[in-house]
């Protein structure tokens, strides 16, 4: 390694490691053999997890790894069993990293693109019903293409991404951001039932308990109404 860096550099210090290289497969469960998954996990996780190992003595303070995993970590694909594993693994990789060299100020971040115009989905994408799913899953209607990544990826590598760590930037699909509607909800009503139960035991005074589930209730309808209230 040292002597490839310093061909292309003439230092075998650098500043910013992107694990991109990855391989995916349309396997099920039941379909998957212990060779297939190996492949995989070899290129998917333990690939950059030895090329992170062997860079970080010699990744700059202040540097930057940025690591593309896949909208699949979000959403449940049994099409592709073994490729979710392998990027849900990747997430995992880069929160801990950003933990361990946040004192080194390197930011550690992950992509987690949806079907993108790449060798890897050319199948996909030749075919009719493949281009119909792939552009469906985006609220823009199209597929994404390796610009879109890539101006992402040259966002987390710029200065200008210095305080921002440990995150999965994930594109907004039509689906992700439905699940995120449902994660409010889900909330709202879990919120609900337990300041419900809160305000029924209140024996000394029950009226304490019904005026917080009411403030409460109140408060969590404006951030359905207006995302990001609560915070302020």
């Amino acid at each position: 390694m040292d002597e490839a860096l310093r061909e292309r550099t003439g230092d075998h210090r650098f500043d910013i490691l992107v694990n991109n290289a990855g391989i995916g497969q349309i396997v099920t469960l039941e379909e998957t053999t212990e060779e297939s998954f190996d492949e995989v996990m070899n290129i998917n996780i333990k690939a950059p997890l030895f090329v992170t190992q062997q860079a970080l003595p010699r990744l700059k303070d202040g540097g930057r790894i940025i690591n593309i995993s896949s909208f699949v970590t979000r959403v449940a694909s049994p099409s592709v069993f073994a490729y979710s594993m392998s990027k849900g693994a990747i997430d995992t990789l880069t929160h801990i990293l950003a933990q361990q060299l946040g004192s080194r100020n390197i930011t550690v971040n992950a992509i987690q693109p949806g079907i993108i115009n790449t060798e890897m989905n050319d199948e996909t994408l030749k075919d009719p019903n493949g281009q119909k799913f792939a552009a469906g899953l985006s609220t823009f209607k199209r597929w994404g293409e390796s610009e879109d990544v890539a101006d992402i990826a040259a966002f987390l590598a710029s200065s200008d991404s210095r305080w921002v760590i440990g995150q999965l930037k994930a594109f907004q699909s039509s689906l992700l951001l439905f699940l995120q509607k449902i994660d409010i909800s889900l909330t709202f009503f879990s919120f609900t039932f337990e300041c419900l139960l809160y305000s029924s035991f209140d024996a000394l005074n029950p009226f304490t308990g019904l005026n917080f589930t009411v403030r409460l209730l109140s408060a969590l309808i404006s951030n359905l109404i207006n995302p990001g209230s609560l915070a302020r």
